[in-house]
């Protein structure tokens, strides 16, 4: 798991309540804030639950909660087993560790949560590697979420207590020889052997209530006067009196920690121990430190004060000195929450852990759509720019064709070579008609942002909002939808979104293709053929250049493909027929009007090639599945009737198709009566299963598209 930029850590103990608020700044780690809440301690001993309700309530009244929270589990509440397996191969490795945790763990594998974290050792070919197995209870994890979560805490991870103590000693404190780490809690001991990064793990029942128990039936004294006895003990004038009366207990502890380090050293590894480290709020007893030193030879060092970790500005250091020998399960806790820690056993149930990475995903699958929104915004407004570029291109353009005419005709005169004319006749000719294109782009331009215009102002005022900029985008699919409840408002949207769409016409693709020139061949051979033909039609006008578009474009389908037809026939092919011929460039040049052809509707559904299958995924900013729910309600009483729609057939696919030539112009003005209006050529019926008809390559030019006539014209035409 990569982790959190920032996280709270929280150690709910026997005693008290731990937390600490860290923030990952690079690699360094930032101590944002630390509580430290005491439960009530009563005559008889301490109301660990009901103390931890109350310190509870106490840490979310002073502290934000909208960061995540890592959740240490008390050490006294796992169960930690290492085991040895020989496996190279890491599936064959965890195979064998799934097999051995049933027979390690002494629980039904059903009632129980439980991780597995591999021992860092040099490990050669065929070595057997350690393995530490650690599970908890379920009830006992599912209860402290529970418990979090009434107080508006929800844990994305649960980690073991001694594990969040390894993570703290191994980042902050790294102990370059081989250490015992000695956490002294209320309730038990943590014992950790750390040998250059590989670790043991052992609890041990020793205690600070046990020697606040001891205590009191010593001294005949309450719990709370015990413990209070046991805190000044150091500055008591009885310290002599307390610390011999603590010696049993002292020694039986010390008995047990040199029991268990020699059990490690006969059954994992041969190793000599020189240093201790002594943590938890019980290792401040009067005489352990010294007991230890003593007896077991050992250096004994404290934890004072941080040297990785930097405290933030404003944080009371001297307050956090004090605390950081109980806070370190929490800090190292925190530590693996931000991605670096040594381990990374998590005891979150595991149906808790696929919720929680389904909702960490949702929200970037959420910021990606608005950065994605933001970016068709963005290139809505960069197509028409490009259009703009075009024209600007092509009056450029224009200007070197008329000077490669100028080098024509003067080689003419200079030199008459058939072969130079005739690629010279090619190339200027193809220069005078690469205006159609920018042209034809700029009207289904116009035509497609008119037509998502005129959907958008179907909606009543205010239903609408423009966002980014005073200027209206080319893609609008933010609506305004006030309701008290989030499904009536989502339907709302989605209502309105419908209604915007049955209104739409998409534009797929426009693809230009010019006919009537020769793709030249590599070689030798296929040269001179060339030079032949060309020398050979030099004598004749040179071919005749035309443009074939081709639009592609799709509709929400209506209840019947005639229906459809004619939405299109009224939205896309009649306005494109008439801006064709008001346009004054394009006018007298359209030999073929665009001319309707139904695509096959299962196209989207199994796309032959890779843009096809691109444009399949990408191409609607809804969601048709959305809609498909939307209208299944309103649908019922049609059931039978929509069985055998398939979802394919929910966009209507169709294609036009237009021609523009240079040549036509002048041959259809000629053959044309002066007073006389050309009406443009019928559409030919078609069926979706025919196709439209093809314009044949050799067959006799068409009759061009003249412009109509202006406008005042015929208003005096009318008059007369």
């Amino acid at each position: 798991m990569a982790g959190f930029s920032a996280v709270w850590s929280i150690d709910i103990g026997k005693f008290a309540l731990k937390a600490v608020h860290l923030r990952r700044v690079g690699m360094q780690v930032v101590v944002q804030g630390t509580e430290r809440i005491e439960y009530d301690i009563g005559p008889e001993g301490v109301d660990s639950i009901g103390g931890a309700r109350e310190a509870l309530q106490i840490f979310t009244s002073r502290n934000s909660i909208r960061d995540p929270f890592v959740v240490c589990l008390p050490g006294q509440d796992t169960l930690p087993r290492f085991i040895k397996i020989v496996a190279d191969d890491e599936k064959k490795l965890e195979e064998l560790v799934n097999f051995e945790a049933r027979q390690q763990i002494p629980f039904d594998i059903q009632e129980v949560v439980w991780d597995w974290q591999l021992v860092p050792r040099d490990y050669a070919a065929g070595q057997e590697r350690e393995i530490g197995i650690f599970a908890a209870r379920r009830e006992t994890v599912d209860d402290l979420l529970l418990e979090l979560g009434g107080h508006g805490i929800r844990g994305q991870q649960v980690i073991c207590g001694d594990l969040g103590l390894l993570n703290f000693v191994l980042y902050e404190l790294r102990p370059k020889a081989p250490s015992v780490i000695l956490d002294v809690g209320a309730d038990h001991t943590a014992l950790i052997l750390v040998d250059n990064g590989a670790f043991w793990i052992r609890a041990l029942p020793f205690s600070g209530n046990q020697i606040t128990r001891d205590l009191s039936q010593r001294f005949r004294l309450t719990f709370a006067e015990a413990e209070r006895v046991k805190r000044q003990a150091a500055k008591s004038p009885q310290k002599d009196k307390i610390f011999a009366a603590l010696q049993k207990v002292l020694g039986d502890f010390t008995t047990e920690v040199q029991r268990s380090v020699a059990f490690y050293r006969r059954q994992i590894a041969e190793t000599n121990f020189e240093t201790a480290y002594l943590l938890g709020q019980g290792s401040f007893t009067l005489g352990l430190g010294q007991v230890v030193q003593e007896r077991l030879g050992w250096k004994v060092q404290r934890v004072a004060s941080l040297a990785r970790m930097r405290p933030a500005d404003g944080l009371d250091v001297a307050e956090l000195r004090t605390q950081l020998s109980s806070l370190a399960p929490a800090l190292g806790a925190g530590l693996q929450g931000l991605g670096l820690a040594a381990t990374n056993v998590d005891l979150m149930p595991h149906e808790q852990q696929v919720q929680l990475a389904f909702t960490r995903k949702r929200k970037m699958v959420f910021v990606a759509g608005g950065v994605l929104l933001g970016a068709l915004l963005v290139l809505g407004r960069g197509y028409s720019n490009k259009a703009d570029a075009a024209k600007e291109s092509n009056r450029e353009s224009d200007k070197i064709v008329a000077q490669l005419d100028g080098a024509r005709k003067q080689l003419v005169k200079t030199n008459d070579i058939p072969l130079l004319k005739a690629k010279i006749e090619t190339l200027a000719q193809i220069g005078q008609e690469r205006q159609y294109f920018s042209e034809s782009l700029a009207e289904v331009n116009k035509l497609f942002a008119a037509i998502e215009k005129s959907a958008y102002d179907r909606q009543a005022p205010g239903r609408v909002t423009t966002p980014l900029g005073t200027e209206k985008p080319r893609a609008r699919t933010i609506f305004i939808a006030k309701q008290e409840d989030e499904n009536d408002a989502q339907a709302e949207a989605l209502n309105r979104m419908a209604s915007v769409h049955k209104h739409m016409a998409w534009m797929l693709s426009l693809d230009a293709a010019l006919k009537g020139i020769e793709t030249e061949r590599t070689g030798a051979a296929a040269a001179r053929a060339a030079d032949a033909r060309a020398a050979d039609k030099a004598k004749a006008a040179p071919p005749a250049l035309s443009y074939v578009f081709t639009l592609t474009g799709a509709v929400l389908a209506r209840e019947t493909p005639d229906e459809s037809r004619r939405f299109v026939d009224s939205v896309v092919v009649a306005p494109l027929t008439a801006a064709l011929r008001k346009n004054r460039i394009l006018a007298g040049h359209v030999t073929a009007a665009p001319r309707l052809q139904v695509l096959d509707q299962t196209a989207l559904a199994e796309p032959a090639f890779d843009d096809d299958r691109l444009f399949a995924k990408n191409w609607l900013l809804v969601d048709p599945k959305l809609l498909r729910d939307q209208e299944k309600d309103k649908r019922e009483s049609q059931a039978a009737r929509d069985v055998g729609l398939a979802d394919d057939d929910k966009y209507y696919m169709f294609s036009l198709k237009w021609t523009v030539s240079e040549k036509a112009a002048a041959k259809a003005a000629a053959a044309a009566p002066d007073d006389a209006a050309v009406a443009p050529p019928e559409e030919p019926e078609e069926s979706p299963a025919e196709g439209p008809a093809e314009i044949p390559e050799e067959a006799a030019e068409p009759e061009a598209l003249l412009p109509e006539p202006p406008m005042e014209e015929a208003d005096g035409a009318a008059e007369e």
